[in-house]
Parts: structure tokens; C-alpha cells; sequence
């Protein structure tokens, strides 16, 4: 292969790369959102309700008038939380191999881990959620009893398992990953990232210690924090500026 054919395909690269940080860039600033969206759209269907975020069985109390409102509420989280990061992280690995390819790979691996999990997780609920609340109408007391156990069982599987304690400890390691190979080039993004991290460990802590006082707070900073992160990252792969150095 002669220089100039090297250089060429150099070249052809490092286009193709700027151009997926870009669109990476643009949908993760889409998702942020559309995230939050998904949060009030399940207030909206609780009727402004925040203790379903706790005690997710009291959604029940709405009946059927809130099932729609759920399925998009869920559709919206798919997206928002999960799917549309997807570019982003591929993207986010492709600058972090570049100081460390061992580490960006076990970040990037944590990464795919939570978002196809919570995406599972929301997929689960925007289908079981739904048809609780329709059957729920109008149900005699033991069909309603066995309805709320069966709702009850389902959303603290999704919750607690699958989304505040194995996607948790995955976004976290993704995170404290992603904080420790950007330190040097963007200290400012690689604190936050720590500081969602630590929020998401502390929430997976919690749950696993069945500790709700411990992860309360960092819940919150996780669940909020997590969106801002997003609109970071978006805004330095579109404006293509460094990650790493």
C-alpha cells in the first residue's frame, strides 16, 4: 500500500468517525428528553402521584384510565433511558480505546449490559403494567388480590432487580470507567461521571442490602444525573471535541 493510499484511507476514517460522533452526538441529546418525559408520564398516569416511584402497586389504584398512559410512559423510557444511547456508547468506547482499549472494553461491555437490561426491564412493564390495569376494573376481591400480587411481584422484579440493582452496578462500572479515561482531557465531564457512578453503586448497595435509606438520595442523583450526563456527551462527540488525550 503506497503513502498516498494510506493517507487516503486515514482520511476516509477519520470522516466516517467525525461523522458517527455526530449523529452519536445528536440522538444522545435527543434521548436526555425524552428520558425526562418518560418520568412525567408516569406521574401523569399516577395522578401526580410520586409515591409509585416507591411503592409502584399504587398505580393500581388508577385502573384502566392509566394504561395508556404507562405503555407510553415505558415506550418513552425504552428510548429515552436505553435505546438511544446505543450510538453514544459505541462512539464513547471508540475514543476511549484509544488510552486504554482493556479498560473502554469493560466500560463499554458494562454499558451495553444496562442499557439492554433496563430496555428489558421497560419492555416487561410496558406490557404487564397495562394489562393489570385493565383488569383490574371491575375484578371480584380474590381475582383483585391475585391482579395486585402478580403486578406487585412483576414490578419489584423490573425495579429493584433488574433496573436499581443489575443496571445500576453496570452503569456505574460504565461510568466510573468512563470518569477514570477522561480525567486528563475533561475533568469537568469525568467528575460527573464519577458522581453518577458512585450514585448508581451506592443505589445498587441499597437494594442489595435491602436498605432503602441508602439508596434513596443517590436514586435520584442517578436517575436525574444520568440525563445530564447524556446531554454532555452529546454535545462533545457533535462538536467533536476531545474525550481522551
Amino acid at each position: 500500500m503506497t503513502a498516498a493510499t494510506m493517507t487516503a484511507t486515514a482520511s476516509a476514517h477519520d470522516d466516517t468517525d467525525r461523522a458517527a460522533d455526530r449523529t452519536a452526538g445528536l440522538i444522545a441529546l435527543v434521548s436526555a428528553p425524552i428520558g425526562l418525559l418518560s418520568l412525567v408520564a408516569v406521574l401523569a398516569a399516577a395522578d401526580w402521584d410520586a409515591e409509585i416511584f416507591e411503592t409502584p402497586v399504587t398505580l393500581l389504584a388508577q385502573g384502566s384510565g392509566a394504561a395508556d398512559g404507562v405503555r407510553r410512559a415505558m415506550v418513552l423510557d425504552i428510548l429515552g433511558y436505553y435505546a438511544l444511547m446505543v450510538p453514544a456508547l459505541l462512539a464513547l468506547r471508540r475514543h476511549l480505546g484509544r488510552r486504554d482499549p482493556a479498560l473502554a472494553q469493560l466500560g463499554s461491555t458494562a454499558g451495553l449490559a444496562y442499557l439492554v437490561t433496563g430496555a428489558v426491564g421497560a419492555a416487561v412493564l410496558a406490557v404487564t403494567w397495562p394489562l393489570a390495569l385493565d383488569q383490574i376494573d371491575g375484578a371480584g376481591p380474590s381475582e383483585a388480590a391475585a391482579i395486585t400480587a402478580t403486578f406487585e411481584a412483576i414490578s419489584e422484579a423490573v425495579i429493584f432487580g433488574l433496573w436499581n440493582l443489575l443496571g445500576s452496578l453496570a452503569a456505574a462500572v460504565w461510568l466510573l470507567v468512563t470518569a477514570r479515561l477522561t480525567w486528563t482531557a475533561r475533568r469537568s465531564f469525568a467528575v460527573l461521571s464519577a458522581v453518577v457512578g458512585v450514585a448508581g453503586a451506592l443505589d445498587a448497595l441499597g437494594v442489595a442490602l435491602d436498605a432503602p435509606g441508602v439508596s434513596a438520595v443517590p436514586l435520584q442523583v442517578y436517575l436525574y444525573g444520568l440525563l445530564v450526563w447524556a446531554v454532555w456527551l452529546g454535545a462533545l462527540l457533535w462538536r467533536r471535541q476531545p474525550i481522551v488525550s
